[in-house]
């Protein structure tokens, strides 16, 4: 019997609805779609994007069979299948993605709809002489997770009540694309954003939110999943600006005008390209860039088939490399000053391992694995210093976090022991912990978490705030949600304790908070505000 004698008479039996089989199967997929909805090992993105399919595999099963197998006519048969089709052609004719955001939901705009970084001038090469970079205070916040990169500030206090007391809006504005934080230092913030084909670096009046001047690099960098523009925070060390591009052009500007003091190309000093560089790092460049004595610290890497190194140190005053260690390729870690065993070191969550450096000559003192690959299931999160022998890490994509411990055995050598390693916890896959009287809070695969630093036990799970970031400001949490939300809640080991919410910005937030003083920065790929916090 031919396969079209077989679908005739399947069609002669006259049924119109859908056999037991065919439920059957459908029924497979929703247990699929529950397993991956309600499965919280699983990865928040991977369980979208396979829900997702189940979803569209009950749908195309039951169409199919009315398609091939249902005794209606022609047209009958027809019908649900093409109303798919052309609503599924006018669709993507009309509405296109885009961005995803961290759990991997879309973000639709018309596609006649130009992006906001698009309709913003570029101020590239203007501004004033006379910014005052060099006069350091106590609010300082002066480059990525602010003075000790730890996003910890023990010495502020801030209002619980926002509804009697709420934070002030000094102003609102729009900005250039990006996911870099902004750095403070004496009433001036820095930052990087992307207008057009021009990657900027900005400096704007904390009180006003005045341009005051900005500087522009022909360089741009865009991705499907990680959008348009620079990753890194500049860091501001004695009156002048230093910042990564996404595309591995590093610039020293003085912090007084903006102007150029010098400029590397890491790419064309690796004989590489970006669009190599994006084989096998697909999203950009992101480390930023640490200061020790004389020397800037960058993760360094190489091209996709080698030679690679885990960091360089450039020169402060020329741009020089001065050494490059390690041989492993670059992720979207920063570089971490950490003491261990009472030596200060260099450490670096990189591609597949973590590495500490000697700061003086780049020289590898230890390795631990960290698998990854910086096109798939990238490693983002800084390694955190506990004290003189614990590093805690953590990393999102269902490998969750590990307390590490560092020492010397009995002939000097370095050795590495691993505590306790568990994967259903603290997936942090685009945001940092904080640490607090012996537990870690952060923000676990989208949802507030806090765990017990010594054994991994979790304490609590709850408060959905999305791929947000968080500072620990005494014995507080600020939150800086996905969808723009600042939140304040309670550093409490016991419960999820929300003391106050504001609405900050709008859309897509996966920015770093500045806090200088009791003024908080914050900012998107759209717009940039601040606000005194009681």
């Amino acid at each position: 019997m031919s396969f079209r004698t077989w679908i005739q008479r399947k069609r002669d039996q006259r049924r119109y609805l859908p056999p037991l089989a065919t439920w059957l199967v459908v029924a497979l997929f929703l247990v699929g779609l529950a397993y991956f909805r309600f499965n919280d090992s699983l990865d928040s993105g991977m369980a979208n994007v396979m829900s997702f399919i189940c979803v569209m595999a009950s749908v195309i099963t039951v169409v199919s069979w009315y398609a091939i197998f249902s005794a209606f006519g022609f047209v009958g048969r027809m019908l649900p299948l093409a109303t798919i089709v052309l609503g599924t052609v006018l669709f993507l004719s009309l509405i296109e993605v885009r961005r995803w955001s961290g759990s991997m939901v879309p973000e639709l705009a018309w596609r006649w709809q130009p992006q906001a970084h698009e309709r913003l001038d570029n101020p590239a090469g203007t501004g004033t002489n006379n910014v005052d970079l060099l006069t350091e205070t106590a609010d300082d916040y002066p480059g990525f997770l602010g003075p000790s990169r730890n996003a910890t500030l023990t010495d502020l206090k801030l209002g619980r009540d926002w509804r009697t007391t709420p934070p002030k809006q000094l102003w609102r504005q729009t900005i250039g694309a990006g996911w870099c934080a902004f750095a403070a230092r004496n009433a001036v913030a820095v930052t990087m954003e992307q207008r057009g084909d021009e990657e900027l670096v900005t400096c704007y009046d904390i009180a006003t939110g005045t341009l005051l001047w900005s500087r522009g690099e022909h360089a741009r960098h865009e991705t499907a999943l990680g959008f348009v523009g620079p990753r890194s925070t500049p860091t501001i060390h004695q009156g002048r600006v230093y910042a990564v591009g996404a595309t591995g052009i590093v610039r020293c500007l003085e912090g007084a005008s903006g102007e150029l003091v010098w400029r590397r190309d890491l790419l064309a000093d690796m004989g590489t390209t970006h669009e190599e560089e994006m084989k096998g790092v697909a999203w950009g460049r992101s480390g930023s860039p640490l200061v020790f004595q004389e020397k800037l610290i960058i993760p360094y890497g190489g091209p996709p088939d080698g030679p690679t190194a885990s960091l360089a140190a450039l020169n402060l005053e020329t741009g020089e490399t001065i050494w490059t260690g390690g041989s492993h390729q670059i992720a979207y870690a920063s570089p971490q000053l950490l003491t261990l065993g009472g030596m200060e070191q260099i450490v670096i969550v990189s591609q597949d391992y973590v590495t500490a450096h000697d700061p003086y000559d780049g020289a590898q003192l230890w390795e631990h694995p960290w698998p990854g690959r910086s096109n798939a299931n990238a490693s983002v999160s800084q390694p955190v210093g506990i004290d003189d022998q614990h590093v805690f890490l953590s990393k999102g994509y269902s490998h969750g976090a590990e307390l590490l411990r560092v020492g010397r055995n009995d002939d000097g050598r370095w050795k590495v022991e691993s505590l306790w390693h568990k994967a259903n916890v603290m997936k942090t896959k685009l945001t940092n912990v904080v640490v607090r009287d012996g537990y870690v809070f952060g923000i676990d695969d989208g949802i507030m978490s806090c765990i017990d630093m010594s054994n991994g036990r979790k304490m609590w799970k709850s408060g959905r705030y999305g791929h947000g970031q968080i500072v620990l400001i005494d014995d507080v949490i600020l939150v800086q949600a996905e969808d723009g939300r600042l939140l304040l809640i309670e550093a409490n080991p016991k419960k999820l304790m929300e003391l106050a919410e504001l609405q900050a910005i709008q859309g897509q937030t996966w920015n770093n908070p500045c806090v200088y003083g009791k003024r908080v920065l914050v900012r998107n790929s759209e717009e940039a505000a601040c606000y005194e916090l009681p």
